[in-house]
């Protein structure tokens, strides 16, 4: 018997380590800084939802505003923007 998949809701509502902060190392270590901050589903689906229709925000905007609540020098993520379009 296939087992069911998990909806989103269920991914969010999934207690994880996160948010943590990590120290990346190698070549990635001179752009990140010393520190960085993985955030939970949960505080990246936060910040999205403040996002007002037909608005754009940059992640880069997320990003810095995770890494100081957190007291990281960056913040880690891999989309460019979001836009909420108006329905």
């Amino acid at each position: 018997m296939a087992k069911a998949k998990k909806t989103v809701r269920e991914k969010l509502a999934e207690t994880t380590e996160l948010p943590k902060i990590v120290c990346p190392k190698g070549p990635q270590a001179k752009f990140l800084g010393p520190c960085m901050v993985v955030p939970s589903p949960q505080e990246v689906d936060s910040l999205m939802k403040n996002v007002r229709k037909g608005k754009v925000a940059l992640v880069a905007e997320h990003r810095e505003k995770l890494a100081a609540a957190h007291e990281a020098d960056s913040a880690g993520g891999k989309r460019r923007f979001v836009n909420r379009l108006p329905s």
